[in-house]
C-alpha cells in the first residue's frame, strides 16, 4: 500500500515539473511535403532590376554575409548557392533544474534571378551539438528523435523534448527571418552600404 501511494506521488510531483501547455504548439519552420524537408522560400520582386543587377547585389550581399568568396554554385546571372552557420540555444527543463543546450545550424542558401524578381530558397538544414560536432544530424531527424510535436509520445521524457525541440525551432525560425529580411532589404537597396554616411 505504502509503495502505491509512493509511487502515485512521486508520478504527480515529476508530471508537476514538465512545462504544461505548449504540446500543441506548431513548428514555425515550413515544411516542404514534395522535398519531405524544411524549407523556406520567398519570391523577391524588385521590378525596376535586371536579372544581372540582383545577381550581382545578391553576390555581394553573399560575399559580405559568408566572409567567402567562392561558392557551391555560382552560374553568372542565373544562380548563387552558399552554405551558412549559425548557433542557436534553447532551455530543457528536467525536474526543477533548466539548462541550456546550444546547437550549431548549418543551411543551403540559394538564390535565382531573372528580370525583376529573385527567388530566395533556404533548406538542407543540419544541427549539431554545439561542443559536439561530429553529432550532426538533419533538422528533419533532429525532430523526430527529440520530441514528437503531435503529441503521439506522451512520456516524461517525450514531453519535455517535445517543447525543447519547439523552442530549437523557433529559435532557428527567428534567425532564417533576419537572413530573408537583410537579403530582401539588400536587393531592394533598403541597406546603404558601410562606406555611405
Amino acid at each position: 500500500m505504502n509503495k502505491t501511494i509512493f509511487l502515485i506521488a512521486l508520478n504527480l510531483l515529476l508530471t508537476g515539473f514538465i512545462i504544461a501547455g505548449d504540446g500543441d504548439k506548431k513548428i514555425k519552420v515550413p515544411f516542404d511535403s514534395t522535398t519531405n524537408k524544411y524549407t523556406y522560400e520567398k519570391i523577391i520582386q524588385v521590378d525596376s532590376l535586371k536579372a544581372n543587377s540582383l545577381y550581382l547585389k545578391a553576390k555581394k550581399w553573399y560575399i559580405s554575409k559568408y566572409l567567402k568568396s567562392t561558392f557551391l554554385i555560382d552560374s553568372e546571372n542565373n544562380t548563387l548557392m552558399q552554405v551558412g552557420v549559425f548557433e542557436i540555444s534553447a532551455p530543457i527543463k528536467v525536474f526543477v533544474q533548466t539548462l541550456i543546450q546550444s546547437y550549431k545550424v548549418s543551411y543551403h542558401i540559394t538564390s535565382q534571378f531573372k528580370d525583376g524578381k529573385c527567388k530566395l530558397v533556404i533548406t538542407d538544414f543540419k544541427i549539431a551539438y554545439s561542443a559536439e560536432e561530429t553529432a550532426v544530424s538533419t533538422l528533419e531527424t533532429f525532430q523526430k528523435q527529440n520530441g514528437n510535436i503531435l503529441g503521439i509520445n506522451q512520456g516524461l521524457s517525450g514531453k519535455v523534448y517535445a517543447k525543447h525541440t519547439v523552442l530549437c525551432f523557433e529559435a532557428i525560425d527567428k534567425e532564417i527571418q533576419k537572413i530573408i529580411v537583410e537579403f530582401e532589404s539588400n536587393l531592394k537597396g533598403l541597406v546603404k552600404s558601410k562606406s555611405d554616411w
